[in-house]
């Protein structure tokens, strides 16, 4: 999934262009049923170069269902009634702050600044634990002034190019602490590197060189076609005349054109590649988080910025459960049925027998029927992505 945030710069064919930046979310719906877990984004785009900024990217961890009361229907329609038709009329008459989220927070907010606390230009992360008791600052930059906030400056956007990515990772333990940790993804590895191809995604067929010259070599055919970089963490390759757009995720690039119902991944190198090492940024003491950990949702939202904007891709979005001894997501349909619950008593039980193949089968089935109904509930999500940027005629593209 990609999330662009981009200012409109066309005055006057945009319902919410008044000077106001853009703003818009990611958020997912299920909780996640864990106290011991890690959340990875990747992200990649470009910060202006001038120093009247004020746009920024958030990564909330709520203890709330955020889009349980979220009424975006109300909130357009409040902005359209709006005398400057501005997007934040809307919010601010549901309750929300310009980021799409209330004061009375509660849980882990982290705020992704170019700028510091002296709005000076140096990319800022912060972090603070809110249990609703004291309001989140109007505007929220303020969070940066404020003594229960834990501030870091570091490059969490990559600067350059629009190619290289940053990859950041929240991990929650069972006491309730938490590390942000982040690893550059840069591409100057790209030129002359090698490549396995499997078309299903799983089944590697060959591998390509990507010449520095911009040529592509199949196997031992040289010139066999051509690759570029694309802005938001992508690659172009033409291979015996097909053209793919994969998108870059550290070790591997997934297809993401042609639309294909396979897609295929591209890995780095012949064998699996291990990543660079995570950076530690911050790190919040046991009991930050409520103990046992409750159930938990995540998501993300940007602001572009009404000065001179700001750009940022979301390139990589995924949660791992790291507890063994629960499933990691309420709602998660295979985990309640009899069925699974057999299947894995009885692989346990299994454990160094030849039978175990026999049960490790059952489950793969049942794994392979829930991946094909969450299949179904992803072409729905999207079609709704679709819908909801044909409502937003503003330059933004979320697919």
């Amino acid at each position: 999934m990609e999330l662009q945030l981009t200012r409109s710069d066309h005055k006057g064919s945009d319902p919410f262009d008044a000077g106001s930046g853009r703003s818009i979310g990611l958020s997912v719906e299920q909780a996640i049923e864990s106290g011991d877990f890690e959340v990875v984004f990747t992200i990649s785009g470009t910060l202006p170069s001038g120093t009247q900024q004020d746009g920024m990217l958030a990564f909330w961890l709520s203890l709330d269902d955020c889009l349980r009361d979220y009424n975006e229907k109300a909130i357009v329609e409040q902005a359209l009634r709006d005398k400057g038709q501005d997007w934040k009329a809307g919010l601010k008459e549901q309750g929300y702050s310009m980021l799409a989220n209330k004061p009375n927070f509660r849980g882990l907010a982290l705020l992704f600044l170019p700028f510091d606390a002296a709005r000076k230009l140096r990319q800022t992360i912060a972090a603070v634990y809110s249990d609703g008791s004291k309001p989140l600052p109007d505007p929220l930059e303020k969070i940066l002034e404020e003594s229960r906030t834990s501030v870091v400056t570091s490059n969490w956007l990559p600067t350059g190019t629009q190619a290289a990515m940053a990859s950041t990772q929240v991990r929650i333990f069972p006491d309730g602490s938490a590390v942000v940790s982040k690893r550059d993804l840069g591409t100057a590895h790209i030129p002359g590197s090698m490549w396995s191809w499997a078309p299903d995604g799983g089944e590697v067929k060959g591998t390509f060189v990507l010449q520095p010259d911009g040529t592509l070599s199949w196997k031992d055919h040289i010139n066999s076609g051509k690759w570029n970089l694309l802005p938001g963490g992508k690659l172009n390759i033409t291979l015996f005349e097909a053209n793919f757009i994969l998108r870059l995720e550290g070790s591997r690039a997934v297809q993401e054109y042609p639309e294909f119902p396979t897609i295929a991944v591209a890995y780095l190198g012949k064998d699996v590649q291990d990543e660079e090492p995570w950076q530690q940024l911050l790190s919040l003491p046991s009991k930050t988080l409520p103990v046992p950990v409750p159930p938990t949702y995540v998501g993300m939202t940007g602001y572009s910025g009404t000065k001179s904007g700001m750009e940022v891709n979301l390139n990589f979005f995924s949660t791992v459960n790291r507890d063994p001894h629960v499933v990691g997501e309420d709602g998660f349909s295979i985990a309640k049925s009899k069925e699974w619950k057999e299947a894995l008593a009885q692989e346990a039980r299994y454990v160094d027998r030849a039978t175990q193949k026999e049960a490790v089968q059952r489950v793969a089935l049942l794994l392979a029927e829930h991946v094909a109904d969450e299949e179904l509930l992803t072409q729905q999500i999207r079609s709704e992505l679709m819908s909801l940027d044909g409502r937003h005629p503003d330059g933004m593209d979320s697919s």
